[in-house]
Parts: C-alpha cells; structure tokens; sequence
C-alpha cells in the first residue's frame, strides 16, 4: 500500500502545504487497515485543504474511499 500526496503551490507557502501534507497522512493512517494492500492511492489536495477541520477531512477521505470502492 503506497500513498502519494500532492499540493500545489496555488494553496499556499510551504508551511501551509506541509502542514495540509501531514493532516493527510494522519487521516489515511486510520483508513490504512482496511485498504487491501494491492492498492496505490494518490491524493491531490485543493486550496479549501488549508481550511477544513480534521472531522471535514476525514469525511471526505472516507467518503471517497468508498466511493472508489476502495474500502
């Protein structure tokens, strides 16, 4: 299982991207387990990203994840 994040500079200066990068990756985290190992997931943040709550986030990452069939 890999992940793969991207955040473009259009959302803002470098601690806002890494700090958007690090929020992502604990949100996956608890999705982990259940993801099958056979899949690569790639994550592209937009500029709302920097202004969404942690529960907004999770949301929408377990939102998508199952739309995907993913989980």
């Amino acid at each position: 299982l890999k992940l793969g994040i991207t955040v473009t500079k259009k959302v803002g200066k470098a601690v806002i991207r890494n700090r958007i990068r690090r929020r992502i990756k604990e949100v996956f985290s608890e999705f982990s387990g259940m993801i099958p190992p056979c899949y690569d997931v790639v994550i592209v943040a937009r500029g709302k990203a920097a202004f969404v709550s942690y529960q907004e986030l999770k949301a929408a990452m377990k939102y998508l994840l199952s739309k995907a069939e993913i989980i």
